[in-house]
């Protein structure tokens, strides 16, 4: 973790996992995710506050980059959730 962990949790039902972090100028997090057993269908990777400098980039599978540009420290959630195939429009 770039930074220091707030929080974090996994819901096993819905397979969602939260994170919230401070995230330090120029760093990076790498982030696991297990798409065969969790997420077979795909998986969505959420930072918020968007934008800001904030990067978020699959390096190899099931390991998702997430680097942070800016220049002051900064809260942010990570959201992890299954991408069931629907099509949201």
């Amino acid at each position: 973790m770039a930074g220091n962990l707030i929080r974090s949790g996994f819901d096993s039902k819905s397979k969602e996992f939260t994170g919230v972090f401070e995230a330090v100028p120029n760093g990076k997090t790498v982030l696991y995710v297990n798409r065969e057993y969790n997420y077979p269908s795909g998986v969505n990777i959420e930072v918020y506050p968007s934008g800001l400098g904030i990067k978020v980039e699959e390096k190899e599978t099931n390991f998702f980059e997430i680097r942070y540009e800016g220049s002051e420290n900064l809260i942010l959630m990570v959201k992890v959730t299954a991408d069931f195939g629907v099509n949201q429009e």
